[in-house]
């Protein structure tokens, strides 16, 4: 998924490239605590001791936020409107 939104978003910005490897989760979390990338992606946020040592390493916390719905994420239901 992130490799099509990358090539989509170089479609339209030619001089940005982000250069994303997927590696796993686990490689995400360590190359992103050692600062070796800017970005990381993941099945599941990072644990206490995984935010830690990104605070301990950068000084600064990391950000958290989802990108899609994808297992093992269990399904969620939203209530819906019947005035739309």
């Amino acid at each position: 998924m992130y490799s099509k939104w990358f090539d989509e978003y170089h479609k339209k910005y030619a001089n940005l490239q982000i250069n994303y490897q997927p590696i796993g989760s686990g490689g995400g979390i360590k190359q992103v605590t050692e600062g070796t990338v800017d970005f990381g992606g993941t099945d599941g946020p990072m644990n206490d001791d995984q935010l830690k040592a990104f605070q301990d390493k950068h000084g600064f916390g990391i950000l958290h936020f989802p990108r899609c719905s994808a297992p093992p994420f269990p399904p969620t239901t939203f209530p819906v409107s019947t005035r739309l």
